[in-house]
């Protein structure tokens, strides 16, 4: 057996401010076989080989036992009470042996397979008091835990370490606090604007903190004194929760999805991957895989840090520079924490260390909450640009909506005072028709087109005072039974006498009875007929065939002329929408609007079935509310005879 280092002398003013550090006086040896007893390691004769190592980590394979070896003694007058702390604090089991002229002899046991109520010291950091005298004393640790981990030992007198530890109680707490309210704040913004960030945000907060308490023994001492096995899972549950929770929550703080779904993607399964493993870790069977999943986590930090730098440097999305170079500090801070826990890197434990952890998580939290600060303002930037155009928008619709009502009661007014003068020259232009000078050609010629103009004239107004009250609502459809036999009659009889002889009707057996406003359906299919009468030769015929099927009564009007060019079509029924070939045919581009309005209103429609270069047909279908009596649900054989 090798010759151990010298022993630590201990001084009377050590050990009060900052501890002292035994990094350079451990030996360590690992053993493979896990059945070696403190007997065979004090054994002269053994082979057993403790090395020194300045920066000291256990790499053994997962369960493995590791035997550290280290001695103590105390100058003159210093106190002979020491606290020995061990770093980590979620060493499995931890069996202390001292020896002394004496003989040698079990301390005390410790980890997290014994409950945190039973140890000698009540600290978050794991510690034993350790007797030290003036002659040196040996002290052997065997040491059982999972996964690879650096390890380090400091020595305190018992009020420094006690100052230490009430020190480190102040500073989580204030932390908790600060994280507290961040929480409270980011859960008030997702039930305001009811973000997904801002629960997110919440989540990685709320998550990030329990790893850290944990990571610093506070699930021994707060939550599961009691238990220390539970205490044991939670910290690895944590690690899969925190990685979850920070994957999603950067996905949606950056936008991972816009800018690349093959990343967005890869984070999801990240985080479902992880959130799946969250149970398991807390039954304890991925203890064997603690240090693969905290290298998966390592690599998605890694990951991206790399995904940030190329969304700014490639895409030059120089909107997340802020957010991304916080993001960019936090998660190397957290690469080097891990690849140190995992054995990447050799790190010696020490009070300077924990200060800079201390001030790391300090700083950590500043980043994040610069980071997702500028977020926030440039949500609220573009919320209120919206806010800003949305009054705008406002502004103009009223301003809109007040030039349209102005529209509307001049153009009512207009309308209502031309039916009279209307009336009045359709009057005198039908008595001087019948009158003896009625009879001379020229006479004749004047007095149709006079018919014809105030018939156009008519139409128009009254389909301009009926889209007024379509649009406003201000007229409802009146009930009332009729027969649309009617209808299309009255319809037929509307234009000029040359005009209804170029109308061609075929109406269907007995009576089409319906339930509706009859004034408006008789507006709908004159419109109609009016439409086809202007797109056509003059001497062409205009085809109304009726029919009724499943009791829906359709009539086709059909015409001749040039078709509807196919970019027309699918603005045909707009308000005031004039095609390309009618500039020289009068018109205000309301009658197709209005008919669809009405049938529509009714429960029917009027549809463009077809055009080309030799018909063009349009179909007013309308429901038959009342049935026919004896009706059947195939088409209805159109009568023998037409108008």
């Amino acid at each position: 057996m090798a010759q151990h280092v010298g022993a630590t002398v201990l001084l009377k003013g050590q050990g009060l401010d900052q501890p002292v550090t035994l990094a350079r006086n451990v030996e360590f040896f690992l053993d493979r076989s896990k059945e070696l007893t403190i007997e065979n390691i004090l054994d002269a004769r053994s082979p057993i080989d403790f090395r020194s190592n300045e920066a000291l980590s256990l790499r053994g394979d997962a369960g493995a036992v590791a035997w550290v070896r280290f001695s103590l003694q105390r100058e003159s007058g210093a106190p002979n009470d020491w606290v020995v702390q061990l770093f980590p604090n979620w060493l499995d089991d931890v069996k202390v042996y001292v020896q002394n002229a004496n003989g040698t002899r079990l301390l005390t046991e410790l980890g997290d397979q014994h409950p945190f109520s039973g140890r000698t010291v009540k600290a978050s950091q794991l510690a034993f008091l350790a007797p030290v005298d003036e002659r040196p004393q040996t002290f052997y640790l065997r040491i059982q835990t999972h996964g690879p981990i650096p390890f380090g030992l400091n020595v305190w007198q018992q009020a420094g370490q006690e100052k230490e530890e009430m020190g480190r109680t102040v500073f989580y707490s204030i932390y908790a606090g600060g994280v507290g309210v961040m929480i409270l704040m980011a859960l008030v913004f997702w039930a305001w604007t009811r973000g997904a960030v801002h629960f997110l945000y919440a989540l990685f907060l709320t998550t990030a903190s329990l790893l850290i308490f944990s990571f610093q023994g506070y699930a021994n001492s707060l939550l599961f004194p009691d238990d220390p096995i539970v205490a044991d899972r939670f910290l690895d549950a944590m690690v899969c929760a925190f990685i979850s929770s920070s994957t999603l929550f950067v996905g949606h703080l950056f936008s991972y999805r816009y800018y690349s779904t093959l990343a967005a993607r890869l984070l999801w399964l990240t985080a479902l991957f992880f959130a799946v493993c969250i149970p398991f870790c807390m039954l304890g069977t991925l203890l064997p895989f603690a240090w693969e999943i905290g290298f998966l986590g390592i690599l998605m930090a890694a990951f991206n840090n790399v995904f940030l730098g190329w969304l700014i440097l490639k895409r030059r999305a120089y909107q997340y520079v802020i957010p991304a170079v916080a993001f960019f500090l936090v998660n190397t801070s957290w690469v080097l924490y891990g690849a140190a826990q995992l054995g990447f890197l050799n790190l010696e434990y020490s009070a300077h260390l924990n200060l800079l952890t201390q001030i790391s998580r300090i700083i950590n939290l500043a980043l994040i909450n610069v980071a997702v600060a500028s977020r926030w303002v440039q949500i609220e930037l573009r919320l209120q640009s919206e806010g800003e155009n949305s009054i705008r928008s406002m502004k103009m619709a009223e301003k809109a909506m007040e030039e349209r009502t102005k529209q509307r009661e001049f153009v009512a007014v207009i309308s209502h005072e031309f039916r009279t003068p209307l009336a009045i020259v359709s009057a005198v232009s039908h008595a001087l028709e019948v009158s003896p000078s009625g009879k001379d050609e020229r006479v004749k010629s004047g007095m149709a087109k006079i018919r014809k103009a105030v018939n156009r004239l008519t139409i128009i107004i009254e389909n301009i005072l009926l889209d007024d009250a379509l649009e406003m609502n201000s007229e409802r459809a009146k009930k009332e039974k009729f027969d649309l036999r009617d209808v299309m009659g009255d319809a037929r009889a509307t234009g000029l006498p040359e005009e209804d002889l170029r109308i061609d009707v075929t109406l269907v057996e007995g009576p089409l009875l319906f339930e509706g406003d009859r004034l408006r359906i008789e507006m709908a299919l004159r419109n109609i007929i009016q439409n086809a009468l202007k797109y056509s030769p003059p001497a062409s015929a205009i085809d109304l065939q009726c029919q009724v099927v499943e009791n829906v009564f359709s009539v086709d009007v059909s015409n001749s002329g040039s078709p509807i060019p196919e970019g027309e079509r699918s603005t045909l029924f707009e308000r005031y929408f004039r095609g390309a070939h009618s500039s020289r045919i009068p018109g205000s581009g309301l009658g197709l609007h209005i008919s669809r309005a009405i049938a529509r209103q009714h429960g029917g429609d009027v549809v463009l079935i077809s055009s080309d270069m030799e018909r063009t047909t349009f179909r007013l279908s309308l429901p038959l509310k009342i049935h026919r009596s004896g009706a059947a649900s195939s088409p209805s054989t159109p009568a023998a005879s037409s108008w």
